[in-house]
C-alpha cells in the first residue's frame, strides 16, 4: 500500500479529515490506490458504504457524517507491517442503530481545559460518537464566561480556602474533593468555547450546554449573592432542604423574576456563541435532578404564585407532594418560555426527575439497573423521548474493578470495559417492542468529584468509552468479547496514545 490518490469533489471538507488521517499513518496522497468520496443523499443519515479492494476505495455516505464515519472505518482497516501498511479487502454497509452517541463531561466539579476537552471530541469521533453534553455547571462551579455576568466566573470558576476579601467580599467557592489550601480556579473563555464548537462541527460532535437548574445551583447563587444586578435570594423562605451531596442553599427560587432574567441572559449569550461559531444551537440540556424534598414549600414569593392553591396544608404528605409538582411544572414553563423566545428550534434535555414535568424535549435516565420504582415505565407511557444513561453500566466514575488502588465511587457497581460491552441496553430495563422508538440512543457520564487532572480524565474514559461507542452505534453487535478486546489491545490503544490520551491499561485487565 504505497499510497493513495485522492480524488478531490464536492466533499473538500471532508476530504481534509481524510488528508489528516494519512498524514497520521505516514503516507503519501499521491500514486498508488484511488479514494473516491461522494454523498447520496437517499441513503439514510450518517450511514455509508465502504468498499476497498486492490485498485481503488469507494466512499459513499448518507450525509457528510457518514463519509467521515467511513473515513474511521477505513483506518481500522489498515494494518501496520514492519516496513508497509497493508489494506484489508472488504465491502461495508453500516448505519447507527441509535442517533444519539454521547458522552457527558462534567467540567464544573474539576475543570477540564479546552485542550483536555478537544482531545476527548477527537477520540469520540474516532468511534463515531456524535453527542457531547458539557457540563459547565454545578454546585462546586461554573465553568463557561457569560461576558454580561462576570461575577460567575469571577467567583464560580474559582475555590480556594479564602473564600472572601480583607473587605469581606466573597471572591471563591469553598474548596471540594482533591483541593488544595492554594486558589484552585479555571473555566472556558467566550473566545474558547466558539473554538470547541467549530472543532467539534468538523468533527461531527455536536456540543451541548447543561446549565443545571433548580438543583446543584451553588455555584450560581454563590457567585450572585451579592450581586446589584440580580436578585435571587428569599432571606424569609424557612423551607427545610438537603442535596444528596450536603447543600443546604444550592437552589434558586423559581418564584422570583430575577431568576429567569438571569437564565434568558445567559440563554441568549449562549446562543450567541453559537452563532458567532456558524453552528446550529441544537440542544440546551437544563438538569432537572435531584431536587430535595421541601425545596420551596415555605417560600412566601412561591406561596404568591398563581400555580400555588391555598387550601394546601404543609403537614399533610399529599399537598406537600402537589405543591413540589406544581411548582416544578412552573419553573418548566418559564424555562420552555425562554427558549422558546430566543432560540425556537433548539432541544430541551433533562435528566429523569424533570419527566413528569415537561411536555416536550428528551430525558437522560440515569437510573441503575433495577426500575424497581418503575421511573423508566412512566417515561415510556408518557411517550417522551429516552436517553439511556443508565449509571451501572455508564456511569464512568465508577472504579474498573474492586482494588485498593483503583480510584473511583462504587456506589452504583464496579465497570469494566467488557462490563459494558455486555450490556443489553433495551434489555437491562425491559424495554418491549412497542417502546422502542422512544430510545435515542445512550449516553455514558463522567462526573468529576474525582477526577482532578487529565490522566486521570483519560483513565476514566479509555478504554471503556470504546464499549459505550460500540453499544450505541450497534446495539446488537455481532463481534464478541475476544475480538473486540484483542482489536483494543492490538490496534486501538496505540491509536489512543496517538491521540495524546493516556488509557488505563493493566495486563490480562480491560
Amino acid at each position: 500500500c504505497p499510497g493513495f490518490h485522492i480524488l478531490k469533489n464536492d466533499l473538500l471538507v471532508e476530504s481534509e479529515h481524510l488528508d489528516a488521517l494519512l498524514l497520521d499513518l505516514n503516507l503519501q496522497a499521491d500514486d498508488g490506490i484511488e479514494i473516491k468520496l461522494q454523498i447520496d443523499s437517499t441513503r439514510k443519515a450518517s450511514s455509508y458504504s465502504l468498499t476497498t479492494d486492490a485498485g481503488a476505495i469507494e466512499i459513499t455516505g448518507g450525509d457528510p457524517a457518514g463519509v467521515f464515519y467511513a473515513i474511521q472505518s477505513l483506518r481500522q482497516l489498515l494494518i501496520r507491517t514492519d516496513d508497509h501498511w497493508e489494506l484489508i479487502e472488504t465491502s461495508i454497509e453500516d448505519s447507527p442503530d441509535y442517533s444519539h452517541r454521547g458522552l457527558f463531561l462534567d467540567i464544573a466539579r474539576h475543570f477540564h481545559s479546552l485542550d483536555d476537552i478537544k482531545k476527548i471530541v477527537r477520540a469520540m469521533s474516532s468511534y463515531k460518537m456524535n453527542r457531547l453534553q458539557l457540563g459547565i455547571s454545578n454546585d462546586e462551579g461554573w465553568r463557561l464566561e457569560i461576558a454580561s455576568i462576570p461575577e460567575l466566573t469571577e467567583i464560580g470558576a474559582r475555590r480556594s480556602y479564602r473564600t472572601h476579601s480583607e473587605a469581606n467580599q466573597r471572591r471563591a467557592l469553598c474548596p471540594a474533593w482533591g483541593d488544595g489550601p492554594e486558589d484552585i480556579e479555571g473555566y472556558i473563555t467566550g473566545n474558547e468555547f466558539i473554538e470547541l464548537l467549530k472543532f467539534s462541527e468538523t468533527h461531527h460532535v455536536e456540543v451541548i450546554v447543561e446549565i443545571n437548574v433548580p438543583g446543584h445551583a451553588n455555584a450560581l447563587l454563590r457567585s450572585l449573592e451579592e450581586s446589584d444586578t440580580f436578585d435571587l435570594l428569599e432571606p424569609g423562605d424557612e423551607s427545610v432542604h438537603q442535596s444528596a451531596q450536603g447543600y443546604r442553599n444550592n437552589i434558586i427560587n423559581i418564584a422570583k423574576p430575577d431568576t429567569y432574567r438571569l437564565l434568558k441572559t445567559i440563554v441568549e449569550e449562549v446562543r450567541v456563541l453559537y452563532s458567532i461559531a456558524n453552528v446550529p444551537l441544537r440542544a440546551m440540556h437544563f438538569g432537572g435532578d435531584e431536587v430535595p424534598e421541601g425545596t420551596w414549600l415555605h417560600s412566601s414569593a412561591c406561596r404568591q404564585l398563581e400555580v400555588w392553591d391555598d387550601t394546601w396544608d404543609m403537614q399533610r404528605q399529599a399537598d406537600r407532594e402537589n405543591a413540589a409538582s406544581a411548582l416544578m411544572r412552573f419553573h418548566y414553563s418559564q424555562l420552555k418560555q425562554i427558549v422558546k423566545e430566543i432560540t425556537p428550534d433548539t432541544r430541551m434535555g433533562f435528566w429523569h426527575e424533570m419527566s413528569p414535568y415537561v411536555d416536550s424535549g428528551y430525558i437522560n435516565c440515569w437510573h441503575t439497573a433495577d426500575n424497581n420504582d418503575h421511573a423508566v415505565d412512566d417515561i415510556l407511557n408518557r411517550d417522551q423521548s429516552i436517553v439511556i444513561s443508565n449509571a451501572s453500566y455508564l456511569y464512568l466514575d465508577m472504579p474498573y474493578q474492586m482494588a485498593a488502588d483503583e480510584p473511583g465511587l462504587p456506589w452504583a457497581a464496579y465497570i469494566d470495559t467488557s462490563t459494558i460491552f455486555g450490556f443489553q441496553p433495551l434489555g437491562s430495563w425491559g424495554i418491549n417492542v412497542e417502546h422502542e422508538h422512544q430510545v435515542l440512543g445512550l449516553q455514558a457520564q463522567l462526573w468529576t468529584e474525582t477526577v482532578h487532572s487529565p490522566e486521570l480524565l483519560h483513565y476514566y474514559l479509555f478504554p471503556r468509552l470504546l464499549a459505550v461507542a460500540e453499544k450505541a452505534w450497534n446495539k446488537s453487535s455481532h463481534c464478541n468479547w475476544q475480538s473486540f478486546a484483542s482489536a483494543i489491545e492490538q490496534r486501538e490503544l496505540d491509536h489512543l496514545t496517538s491521540l495524546e490520551l493516556t488509557p488505563r491499561h493493566r495486563p490480562n485487565s480491560l
